[in-house]
């Protein structure tokens, strides 16, 4: 993303390889729009709209814009570089699956773990559920999968 100025209006734009995942996203936005003057994908620069596209993007793409954080200087390129996240091959959980990761997670919490731990933890059994989809993974013992 770079810092730049169109029609008048302070904007920041997003410049990445042609990706239809990333342009499809963009454009369910709504705040998001493509200049041909420019070359790329914009938004009104303002900081509500730098944390939406933010969030929109990251679960998909590596987003870097820390250049944009460094003040201001004439001849530094404040640049965002968004490139695609490799895609999963891994299935989605299903809603009775999540409903219990998130027990889990309500769990954590009422046990006062910090919000990094009860994150990763949370993320770890999303991984583990996703990887063994099909699997009866209740049926695991500390021996592995022996049952299944």
């Amino acid at each position: 993303m770079q810092k730049d100025t169109h029609r008048g209006e302070q904007v920041l734009c997003l410049r990445f390889e042609r990706d239809p995942v990333i342009e499809s996203t963009l454009k369910k936005m709504g705040i998001c729009q493509w200049s041909q003057t420019l070359r790329c994908w914009y938004v009104p620069n303002i900081p509500k709209n730098f944390r939406a596209v933010l969030a929109s993007v990251r679960p998909i793409a590596y987003v870097d814009f820390s250049a944009v954080l460094i003040p201001h200087s004439d001849n530094a390129e404040k640049e965002i570089k968004v490139k695609a996240k490799p895609t999963s091959t891994l299935p989605l959980l299903t809603i009775e699956t999540q409903g219990q990761v998130d027990q889990f997670e309500h769990w954590l919490k009422s046990k006062r773990y910090s919000s990094n731990t009860v994150k990763i933890y949370t993320e770890a059994l999303k991984t583990f559920l996703k990887f063994h989809h099909g699997k009866n993974v209740a049926a695991a013992n500390a021996a592995g999968f022996d049952s299944i």
